[in-house]
């Protein structure tokens, strides 16, 4: 199964890609400047933020200038910004990938945690996995850290398993994430994207629910309710006690 909560932002920026998740479905704008005093490019459409100044006529008289050359001179810019616009937007495309992984066996995985150690999640087989890629720097990570804590706690004696996976963040704000919030299921980051590229991550925060047996569930695209996450996870315990 498959739950899409909304897009947060998305900007691609050359060698890295951040992207979060909103509760608001729609979708990232690509926007870029070329004059902040004169032109403002968004999403192909080229729109004046200030009004062109007004020039003298010979007998003193105020006169707007030839409307030819003011449009002859800013075409230029506006080809060049529109050409950067698009650059922009397909590249967000191409590093954006397919998307999350929807089914199918869950990708095996060491993580090295913050406490330290290593979590396996071939050592995790005949638990109920709930892997959650998270960073300080997202909005909707800080609403729903609260209720994966409180689930864990109510969970943790029935056969799940949390597990965070901090995405493209640094160690000092991620560390300081998990003690505001009191997180005390295993947390680690990843190296280099390696498990975020495996799932097919493409952005936080993004939840991945795996059966006993080892197969991807559920995903949750953004922030779940605490009610989403129990169901899901109820169906799971309940499957695995009719087997």
């Amino acid at each position: 199964m498959f739950g899409a909560v909304g897009y947060w932002w998305a900007v691609p920026v050359v060698g890295r890609r951040f992207s979060c998740y909103d509760e608001v479905d729609g979708k990232a704008a690509a926007m870029s400047v070329d004059d902040p005093e004169t032109t403002l490019v968004a999403n192909g459409r080229v729109m004046q933020t200030k009004a062109p100044d007004e020039v003298k006529g010979e007998n003193g008289e105020e006169r707007p200038p030839a409307p030819e050359r003011r449009r002859s001179s800013i075409r230029p810019l506006i080809l060049f910004a529109g050409l950067i616009v698009l650059t922009s937007l397909l590249y967000g495309l191409m590093a954006r990938g397919p998307g999350p992984l929807t089914e199918g066996p869950a990708p095996d995985f060491t993580l090295s945690l913050f406490e330290g150690g290593q979590l396996s999640l071939n050592d995790l087989h005949g638990q109920v996995l709930v892997v959650n890629f998270w960073a300080s720097w997202c909005p909707p990570c800080r609403t729903e850290a609260p209720i994966y804590q409180s689930v864990w706690e109510s969970y943790r004696e029935r056969g799940v398993t949390f597990v965070g996976v901090n995405y493209q963040d640094t160690e000092p704000p991620a560390q300081a994430f998990i003690e505001e919030f009191g997180i005390t299921y295993p947390n680690g980051a990843e190296e280099r994207g390696r498990i975020s590229d495996a799932y097919g991550v493409q952005g936080v925060p993004e939840t991945f629910i795996i059966s006993p047996e080892g197969e991807i569930a559920e995903v949750f695209i953004g922030s779940p309710t605490e009610a989403q996450l129990t169901a899901a996870l109820d169906e799971l315990l309940a499957a695995a006690t009719e087997e």
